[in-house]
């Protein structure tokens, strides 16, 4: 990825078949959130080459609230051919799908017609009648709904708008790629907080449906090691509201100057202010995004291919995702932590002592290497630039790296003794620690836990520290200086 405009992209080890999708969790309330999201990305021809890039997220509501429910995000609809698959719209459709719920009347039969409204905010988007001569669930097929001045026949639900072969030519009327008439669309651009229902649940009041706050935005990571990140201005312009799923689904969509193959990754991030037009850069805006790319998921975007026949693109091989993940470390500033100082702590006091496998104690709190390292890296950047005070956060994590060592002691360590840590200490001042240590058959924990044993005595007994200085000088009589081996150098680096 590019972190500074202007620099060179190193070009991929291998070229992929697919557009990659980096996509990044979001920070909300102290916690990484990864919101669900399908990304579709497809080129299309128009006096010049372009990609369109869609991403389809869904929010579930509660149909049987009373008066206000906040959605969720859920699991996204799958692209519709019918509707999803077009390059830009002018304007942002409004669609239902599903079935309406009629309650009966107090006689309890039906009414005839009820009326029914959905408001994007303010803005009313759908005015039309429901027929309910019968209660339940009503289809809102064109057979049983009609307009607002009653003409039956009304479409409601995504209408083809033409096969993707159209992308490939020159039909590129926007006009035509618009799902609904002109009375049942919102301008592009318009915030979308909350939609209003209203007739078409078993309530009689309307239902104000709460929105998620965040939106998503796109960086375009191109192939090329001569061309610049791009961020495209994305745009909400498909919303439908799916009472079968009791869900809204939401298409954001955007488009780039090139091909797909002139693609290299997406980065998708949510919950990014909107671009300033005076601004020199987008990193600003994007860092609490990109720093935590590490923790990202990485996938390939849709395809019209994939889209049409209704199937997820393949996973990444273990080559391909291992690189991605690599590359989401590239962002120079480091990630959040996401763990308490507390646990932190912990499985380092543990992985100190050496007595499971690695993997095993970082299983048992949660972590695999990969997991462990993007923490690792999140916390020892933070304690590294922290002023080291009385009541600071790095005087903090040594204390309570020094109170798990200490839970982690052996019984046998108290044989130990004076002459017993003398004779290490002047050995790992003259070799090499880890290596005195490996010999030993010591942990790092349990010297540090000898050492400030030893050390509290000798501070509290002035014949312990001179018993601790006659040893230490003893051992430096009889402990030679071991001069470190120098690497080896490759045979072809002497020719």
């Amino acid at each position: 990825m590019l972190i500074e405009e202007g620099s060179s992209k190193p070009c991929s080890y291998e070229a992929r078949e697919r557009v990659l999708v980096a996509h990044a969790p979001t920070l909300q309330g102290g916690s990484l959130v990864a919101i669900p999201a399908r990304v579709l990305a497809y080129g299309w021809h128009s006096q010049n080459d372009i990609v369109t890039v869609a991403v389809k997220c869904s929010a579930a509501f509660d149909p049987v609230a009373a008066g206000v429910t906040r959605a969720s995000w859920t699991t996204p609809a799958l692209f519709d051919p019918r509707c999803d698959l077009v390059p830009s719209k002018r304007q942002c459709d409004v669609l239902v799908s599903g079935s309406s719920s009629v309650p009966p009347r107090p006689s309890g039969y039906g009414s005839g017609m009820r009326a029914a409204e959905i408001r994007i905010g303010d803005v009313l988007a759908l005015r039309f009648f429901v027929d309910a001569r019968t209660t339940g669930r009503v289809p809102l097929d064109p057979e049983r709904v009609a307009d607002e001045r009653g003409v039956p026949g009304l479409q409601l639900g995504p209408a083809n708008v033409g096969p993707p072969a159209r992308l490939l030519h020159h039909d590129q009327r926007l006009e035509g790629f618009q799902c609904m008439p002109a009375a049942h669309r919102i301008a592009l651009g318009d915030p979308v907080e909350r939609v209003v229902l209203s007739g078409l649940l078993d309530t009689e009041d309307p239902l104000t449906i709460v929105l998620p706050e965040t939106s998503p935005r796109v960086l375009v990571d191109p192939a090329w090691s001569s061309a610049q990140v791009q961020e495209l201005n994305m745009y909400l312009d498909t919303i439908t509201i799916a009472f079968d799923r009791a869900a809204i689904d939401l298409v954001w969509r955007g488009v780039y100057g090139g091909t797909v193959r002139s693609v290299d990754r997406l980065i998708l991030g949510f919950g990014i202010e909107e671009q300033d037009e005076e601004e020199e850069s987008y990193l600003q805006r994007w860092t609490p995004v990109l720093r935590e790319l590490s923790r990202g998921q990485f996938y390939y975007a849709w395809e019209l291919d994939d889209a049409v026949e209704g199937r997820a693109p393949p996973d990444l091989d273990h080559a391909h995702l291992t690189m991605a993940q690599l590359e989401g470390w590239e962002f120079p500033v480091a990630p959040t932590p996401q763990v308490t100082l507390e646990k932190y702590a912990r499985v380092t006091a543990e992985l100190g002592e050496g007595r499971d496998k690695r993997e095993l104690v970082l299983a048992k709190h949660g972590f695999d290497e990969a997991s462990w390292a993007i923490e690792e890296r999140a916390w020892g950047t933070q304690l590294a630039v922290l002023p080291d005070g009385e009541d600071s956060q790095p005087r903090r994590y040594s204390e309570l790296v020094i109170k798990c060592q200490d839970e982690l002691a052996a019984p046998e360590e108290q044989k130990l003794g004076v002459a017993d840590y003398a004779a290490l200490a002047v050995k790992m001042e003259r070799s090499e620690p880890a290596k005195v240590l490996s010999d030993a058959r010591m942990s790092q924990g349990a010297y540090m836990r000898l050492e400030r044993r030893i050390g509290t005595l000798a501070k509290a007994d002035a014949a312990v520290q001179a018993e601790l200085e006659r040893e230490i000088a003893a051992a430096r009589e009889r402990e030679p200086f071991v001069k470190p081996e120098p690497p080896p150098i490759a045979k072809e680096a002497l020719k």
